[in-house]
């Protein structure tokens, strides 16, 4: 990511049926977080994850250029877009 920061993703619930489907698929750009950033995104992140103090790795944040989210309970292929300006 340090050499190509556009990432793509999709978080996503597993439906029982099509009529269910939920979720959203983004692009984004990725930046390793340093020094006070870091530091900052580090405590966030072990107070919810506090295990994962054992392992020492990279923090990167994203930020979103574009999502498209889909919510089947709302209608059969309904999807809301969003893109940054």
């Amino acid at each position: 990511m340090l050499i190509h920061p556009q990432v793509a993703g999709t978080i996503a619930v597993t439906p029982k049926t099509v009529a269910q489907i939920q979720g959203i698929q983004f692009q984004a750009q990725a930046k390793q977080l340093q020094g006070e950033q870091a530091k900052d995104a580090y405590e966030q992140y072990y107070r919810a994850f506090p295990f994962a103090r054992i392992m020492k790795a990279p923090i990167w944040s994203l930020q979103l250029q574009q999502i498209k989210m889909t919510n089947n309970l709302l209608g059969f292929a309904h999807k809301t877009h969003w893109q940054r300006k």
